[in-house]
């Protein structure tokens, strides 16, 4: 029995050794890899993540949806695209301060971009991005240059919006090509997963009730699950980034989050009086100015249990149901097109 425990023991001790080289070699990887982020605090590095972030790259697209709840058959012509240095900028700025677990990327029509394919090149080989979702309403088909970059990712899937009639031939034809092209993809059947929208109302809705806007956030899918940026602008939605230039609402400090505040950028989205508030140090800055994008303003804003001013003018995921993608007339568009002007 002796001899038993002897080597029991003695077996025990040569496992206690090994297990001490394997933590001294998981530790040596950890801080060799957190040595290439030695410009970084730990958190920010490691612990410091962002479950879903959706990239709105321009207002441009191939169709002239009617109930479109991001308002872009308004804003297609004034801010077609963002510049893809500014957008890739953007990024950098928040991947330096967390990383991003999911990232959606729309449009208007992403695939009508002119610098796609720089776009995707950076989020590519942005190591901090993990996986990406680029939303199309199926229309075009991208080029193959694009094509190869989403195949080589590894990490980037197409997202095809089910319009019904409206898209349903050219959806079939890209499903084709990206068979072909083996990359992952799926269709979007929307909010409530029964390929119908849910009217959020329109340019001329005006300000609901406090009780019926307090219900509407609570219940709103969007302002869950869809953080947004447009042009360095972080809010809720991506209704919530866009509609103070359509409906004509003031931005406050509530309403969102400014990534490189101080940058020169080709287009004006923000409200100009709030944003020169904050910039001059004018006025009370408690009240109109939005804050500077870090990651603990981030989460602060994300825990915060108020609707932002947008969900005043929007009946959210809670609007009644309508059929998607339904077209603009020509008297209509060109009725847009002349609102613009004046």
């Amino acid at each position: 029995m002796p001899n038993v425990l002897q080597k029991a023991y003695k077996e025990c001790q040569r496992f206690k050794k090994r297990c001490k080289r394997y933590a001294l070699t998981l530790l040596r990887i950890f801080f060799n890899s957190y040595h290439q982020h030695s410009k970084m605090p730990l958190s920010r590095a490691y612990l410091n993540e962002l479950s879903n972030l959706v990239l709105i790259t321009g207002q441009n697209c191939s169709l002239k949806c009617k109930n479109c709840a991001n308002f872009s058959p308004y804003l297609a012509k004034t801010m077609p695209f963002y510049p893809y240095e500014e957008i890739c900028q953007d990024l950098q700025a928040i991947t330096e301060e967390c990383r991003i677990l999911h990232l959606g990327i729309q449009g208007g029509e992403f695939f009508l971009h002119p610098n796609a394919l720089q776009i995707l090149e950076y989020i590519a080989n942005n190591p901090r991005i993990q996986q990406v979702t680029i939303a199309t309403n199926a229309t075009i088909i991208p080029k193959d240059s694009l094509l190869a970059i989403i195949k080589q990712s590894n990490k980037i899937a197409v997202r095809l919006s089910d319009y019904g009639e409206v898209n349903y031939k050219s959806a079939q034809k890209l499903e084709s090509v990206l068979i072909a092209h083996d990359i992952s993809h799926y269709t979007h059947r929307y909010a409530h997963g029964d390929s119908q929208w849910r009217d959020c109302g329109g340019k001329e809705l005006t300000r609901l009730k406090d009780k019926v806007v307090q219900k509407i956030f609570e219940e709103c899918i969007f302002g869950k699950y869809c953080l947004s940026m447009e042009n360095g602008f972080i809010s809720r939605c991506s209704r919530g980034v866009i509609a103070h230039l359509v409906q004509g609402f003031s931005l406050g400090a509530n309403d969102g989050i400014l990534v490189r505040p101080n940058a020169k950028r080709a287009f004006a989205t923000y409200n100009a009086q709030t944003y020169a508030h904050y910039s001059s140090g004018g006025g009370d800055m408690n009240k109109n100015y939005l804050p500077s994008f870090d990651f603990p303003t981030l989460k602060r804003f994300l825990e915060s249990p108020a609707p932002i001013e947008a969900c005043y003018y929007c009946y959210g995921t809670s609007g009644k149901t309508i059929p998607p993608g339904v077209q603009l007339t020509p008297e209509e568009v060109k009725s847009i097109a002349n609102a613009n002007q004046s």
